[in-house]
């Protein structure tokens, strides 16, 4: 009788651990691909004028705390992995640069940039340890929700600006180009195209068909011209991997039969935006690279050469040590960069940034 009811009562703990964490399950997936990765947070407060969005980070370092206990024996598994040193190297190599710093003479900005790129470095393997821990299955089916949802909110913020902005907003619009949700053009470009490679081996073949034409769309209206022809090059990989139908072979050939036409129904359609008509002849210039008509170095190509330039030149300055956070006297400040990761990295970190 006794073995009975503590049968019983094992029985019941049991559901009720499962279905907790079934529950558990898909608030994460839920939260990580749909409003952490999609960018809401930010959104949330730039319409807003809050600032919540650290305070989610710091709330998310909290949720693996259910997976720790579950499995406490092989949490420790996360430790031995080469993910989490690597991020731990590079989280160093970011607290190296301040600590070498004689003088920081940026601006607020470029303290706000190396901050952050320090702190997702802190909290890189804490969401990793998130996602592995989540359901596969119930993993794919909110990334299958996301490379149909994340193009939508671009082609909408191209259709209507003010709803990530206030209208006429300079400091997070683009005109002529949309971000969505991430306001960085080649951000939400970037965004997209990850998206549809993490989802080529488990959507729905129909499903992945209809996601790889809207984010196509969407990437016309990023204007980012990395971002269209990573669609292209994925595109044909996914081909490969059949991901895609053959019949998407068709692509490039209905991309050049049909560009012109294209470009003509995109230049009307930005025109008749107000928010975004003065930017048209920017994105039908980027629009055009693909045709050979226009060069790479239109729209700040030659500005981006410059600053590659001058990285490299500096970097040879320093390159085994690099130059640390010291921005006040060279010719890559106010967060511009170099635009290039590899000479960012070396200029910053020396050998190390190279090998990290």
């Amino acid at each position: 009788m006794v073995s009975s009811s503590i049968s019983k009562t094992g029985t019941f703990a049991a559901l009720l651990t499962r279905t907790f964490f079934v529950l558990y399950d898909l608030a994460i997936a839920a939260f990580i691909l749909l409003i952490l990765y999609t960018n809401v947070p930010l959104w949330f407060d730039i319409r807003s004028g809050t600032i919540i969005t650290p305070t989610v980070y710091l709330v998310l370092l909290l949720c693996p705390l259910p997976y720790l206990l579950r499995e406490r024996t092989k949490s420790f598994s996360l430790i031995k992995h080469p993910y989490f040193w690597w991020c731990l190297f590079v989280l160093c190599l970011h607290l190296l640069g301040w600590y070498r710093a004689q003088y920081f003479a940026g601006s607020q900005f470029d303290i706000g940039v190396a901050i952050d790129k320090s702190t997702k470095f802190l909290l890189a393997p804490a969401f990793a340890y998130l996602v592995y821990s989540i359901s596969r299955q119930t993993f794919n089916l909110f990334l299958n929700a996301l490379i149909i949802i994340g193009p939508l909110l671009i082609i909408y913020g191209f259709l209507d600006p003010g709803l990530y902005a206030d209208k006429g907003d300079v400091k997070t619009l683009v005109a002529g180009r949309s971000g969505g949700p991430w306001f960085n053009s080649n951000i939400g470009a970037e965004a997209i195209v990850l998206a549809l490679i993490m989802a080529r081996n488990t959507a729905p073949k129909y499903l992945f068909a209809v996601a790889y034409i809207l984010a196509g769309i969407a990437l016309i209206s990023t204007g980012s011209r990395g971002g269209m022809s990573a669609w292209l090059i994925f595109g044909a990989l996914f081909i490969y991997s059949k991901s895609l139908p053959r019949v998407f072979l068709l692509t490039p050939i209905i991309l050049i039969v049909f560009y012109s036409s294209i470009l003509v129904f995109v230049e009307d359609l930005v025109r008749s935006i107000p928010e975004q008509a003065q930017g048209a002849e920017n994105l039908i210039a980027r629009l055009q690279f693909m045709t050979g008509t226009e060069s790479l170095e239109e729209g700040g190509g030659d500005q981006r050469l410059l600053l590659m330039t001058n990285a490299f030149k500096e970097s040879l300055e320093r390159p085994i040590l690099g130059h640390g956070y010291d921005f006040s006297d060279d010719v890559i400040d106010g967060g511009a960069g170099s635009h290039n990761m590899l000479l960012q990295l070396w200029y910053l970190h020396g050998v190390l940034g190279v090998i990290a």
